[in-house]
């Protein structure tokens, strides 16, 4: 076989749960908007710049 072969590949997911969890990352991806809003309207710099960090490092 080669890199050009076509593959079948079945997935199965809990549809349910994968929702709770996309849920849980749009709410916490929220709050950290919020909360790096208010620390620029603070003009926290330090905080500022720990919710950016946050919010690229989720990976």
């Amino acid at each position: 076989m080669n890199n050009n072969d076509i593959k079948t590949v079945t997935l199965t997911i809990n549809s349910e749960q994968a929702q709770r969890k996309l849920d849980d990352i749009n709410r916490r991806l929220e709050q950290t908007h919020i909360k790096r809003q208010d620390a620029f309207e603070r003009g926290d710099r330090k905080a500022l710049q720990a919710y950016t960090n946050n919010t690229t490092d989720q990976g």
